[in-house]
């Protein structure tokens, strides 16, 4: 689960494949919205998304290059992205998920 904030901006907490639709409360299905925006966007948008995200990773990981700060969650998934934008593979990769943990110290 996680929580997010609707729109009064209270905390709801909410499978995280889920979405609330705000018009009529229904929920869509965060798979199903993939797909949709996936018959929308053309590949070479899609490849040009997929390469700043690449970049945006690699910039993630030199800003937080201490041990447990910046966590990928399948860096499998990261290869997956590459051999897409190469041309290697023609089915979508699957979504990054990743955590940047930060300790604060207290003053």
């Amino acid at each position: 689960m996680k929580f997010v904030c609707d729109k009064l901006g209270a905390a709801m907490n909410v499978d995280e494949n889920i979405a609330c639709d705000w018009k009529d409360n229904e929920c869509l299905d965060f798979k199903e919205l993939e797909e949709q925006i996936a018959q929308i966007v053309d590949n070479g948008n899609l490849e040009e998304m997929l390469r700043l995200q690449l970049s945006e990773v690699e910039m993630l990981q030199s800003m937080f290059p201490n041990p447990g700060e910046f966590c990928v969650y399948d860096y499998s998934v990261i290869a997956d992205i590459n051999e897409f934008v190469d041309g290697k593979c023609s089915l979508y990769p699957p979504r990054l998920d990743f955590t940047i943990n930060l300790v604060i110290d207290e003053v």
